[in-house]
């Protein structure tokens, strides 16, 4: 028994004098700076019992950040909902006699801090930091501390994130395809080392720093070393001075993570391997730009794009963003629509590999809950070319919701994913959402979709450009007379053999979907398969006569709609301005666009 009891006198006054030492080590000191309030997410492998970690830190104008161990994470939730904390844009005002140790990279106030929009003449002068298109500077940080390097040269580093050699897919390539070549994200400029110091110059892209820093001193306090490096290295203040955005490479095995960024700034951290796999990149990157995370049932499990997991692949796998991230980026705004209450869009959807810039069916829309900031988003998930690795939902019409209206920082919950035939409804501030997916699936590049929120009126077929006979009887009969006698009202069971070049309305028609009267068909089914002469047309409710095939008799064809004009101000003569259906007159008629 005396054994056992010295045995824990003795492990007791081990464990005391090693907090004791840990005490002597910590490096404190009154915090007395200003600091910009960013939000940190950490990203953990796939599989792990940990998934997802988010704090705030307060960053200094040099650079440097300190986790804020004072909130919590329903108070930083509170906060982002509310709108009084944004990450880059938001201050953080510090109550006096807040401590930050240096040891932890951790900042200790008595209360949570207050929250004030960041002034005009502070760091970065208050602007949002995610510009998302034009030319972007990019500097690799490699890391040589003081038990451990990056397992990477910067050449290498410099390949894998802008293709400099032969690493064809890369940060780089992913995101000029994703964009459409409206993000390109290059290496930043060549630069001299300061005289004297350690480290290398910048050259393509990539750089590398000495610490003094152990890996098991964590990746927070590596971080801060790293940062006061480069502003020594280079005679700098912050290196935001060095790039737009900087990537530092960590040595293996210095934190518990494989990434990090921080949201709408400058910053992402790898651990070693990760600084060269491609989704990772896209995904801390696509942080800076301020783009929040894909979730389906959980963080990170909606694997239809980069917001999603990272995968430890190099060249994979090759995607780009959900709707609700393509949404907030602005490269595809010249193809994107907003359903609002009483809206029907039954036509084609495209996907985000089509050109965005070029006139088309809408490669994104957006439903619209007027009592709420969180909307529904859908897009068509075609796997092909740079979306060719898609993980989940390849082929399928995807909907998910996320909040901010669509313009800031939000998760999104991926809710549906159907395939052809699918059917999705829900209810939108009181009134039914029903998505109907028309024709999806592989070698279908444009999906055909059906939507309709709230009570949707059927779209009324367009009457030809010239009627000339008045139109059928308030009753019909229920098939023509077996021997009309044109041009009596009731029209002949076959037209002449020349109609004119101009035709007159056609002939009254029955009140039966068939091949003379193409209009009264209002299903695709009716018309592509007991009417082999109509076509539908995707887009309009309505049926064409098909001119391929051929008819039993030739019927007159109706003049074609007018083509719209694309500019000038909304008119009766100028149907093509019209941009909605509120605004489309009484003098021209609405099919997703005014004619």
């Amino acid at each position: 028994m005396k054994f056992h009891l010295s045995f824990f006198l003795l492990s007791a006054i081990q464990y005391s004098s090693a907090a004791n030492l840990r005490t002597t080590q910590r490096r404190l000191k009154k915090f007395d700076e200003s600091c910009t309030g960013v939000l940190v997410d950490v990203q953990y492998p796939q599989g792990s019992p940990i998934q997802s970690d988010q704090y705030l830190a307060c960053e200094t104008p040099s650079g440097k950040a300190y986790k804020v161990v004072s909130v919590t994470s329903d108070w930083i939730k509170e906060n982002v909902a509310n709108g009084k904390l944004k990450s880059g844009e938001t201050d953080l005002i510090i109550d006096a006699g807040s401590m930050v140790d240096e040891s932890t990279a951790e900042l200790d106030t008595f209360f949570p801090p207050g929250l004030a929009k960041k002034a005009a003449n502070t760091p970065n002068n208050g602007r949002r930091l995610a510009v998302v298109e034009g030319n972007r500077s990019v500097l690799v940080v490699r890391v040589e501390a003081a038990d451990a390097s990056t397992g990477f040269t910067t050449l290498q580093l410099s390949d894998s994130v802008f293709g400099t050699s032969d690493d064809l897919v890369n940060l780089k390539s992913q995101y000029l395809a994703c964009s459409h070549n409206k993000l390109n994200f290059v290496p930043t400029s060549n630069r001299a080392k300061v005289s004297g110091a350690t480290g290398s110059d910048i050259s393509v892209g990539a750089v590398s720093v000495q610490v003094s820093t152990l890996t098991t001193e964590g990746d927070g306090v590596m971080r801060n070393a790293i940062t006061a490096a480069l502003n020594a290295q280079f005679g700098v203040t912050s290196p935001t001075q060095l790039a737009n955005h900087v990537m530092y490479c960590l040595p293996p095995n210095t934190m518990s993570g494989i990434a990090y960024a921080y949201i709408n700034s400058w910053n992402s951290v790898y651990s070693n391997q990760w600084c060269t796999y491609l989704s990772a990149q896209m995904h801390e990157i696509g942080h800076n730009l301020n783009l929040a995370h894909s979730n389906e049932a959980g963080t990170y499990r909606d694997q239809s794009g980069m917001m999603g997991y990272s995968y430890s692949q190099d060249d994979g796998p090759l995607m780009c963003f959900n709707a609700a991230k393509s949404w907030q980026l602005p490269w595809y705004n010249q193809r994107k629509i907003t359903i609002n209450s009483g809206d029907l869009y039954e036509g084609q959807l495209d996907s985000i590999i089509s050109n965005p810039d070029v006139s088309g069916p809408p490669m994104l829309i957006k439903v619209n809950d007027a009592a709420s900031s969180t909307d529904y988003y859908i897009n068509y998930n075609y796997k092909a070319g740079f979306n060719s690795g898609t993980v989940e939902g390849g082929n399928q019409v995807m909907i998910v919701t996320a909040g901010a209206e669509g313009t800031g920082y939000a998760e999104s919950e991926l809710v549906a994913k159907l395939n052809s035939g699918g059917f999705y409804s829900a209810t939108v501030n009181g009134e039914p959402l029903s998505v109907s997916v028309i024709a999806a699936g592989a070698g279908v590049p444009q999906a055909t979709v059906s939507i309709c929120l709230g009570t949707c009126a059927p779209i009324t077929p367009a009457p030809t450009q010239s009627p000339v006979t008045p139109p059928p009887t308030s009753s019909p009969t229920s098939s023509p007379t077996k021997s009309p006698v044109a041009p009596t009202k009731s029209p002949t069971r076959s037209p002449t053999a020349s109609p004119s070049v101009a035709p007159t309305r056609a002939p009254t028609p029955s009140s039966v979907c068939g091949v003379s009267n193409c209009s009264l068909c209002s299903e695709r089914k009716q018309c592509n398969s007991f009417n082999p002469t109509c076509e539908w047309s995707g887009k309009f409710k309505s049926c064409v006569t098909n001119t391929s095939d051929p008819a039993p008799a030739p019927a007159p064809q109706p003049a074609p709609a007018p083509t719209p004009t694309t500019g000038g101000q909304c008119s009766s003569s100028n149907c093509g301005a019209c941009l909605s259906k509120k605004t489309c007159p009484a003098s021209c008629t609405w099919k997703g666009v005014c004619y």
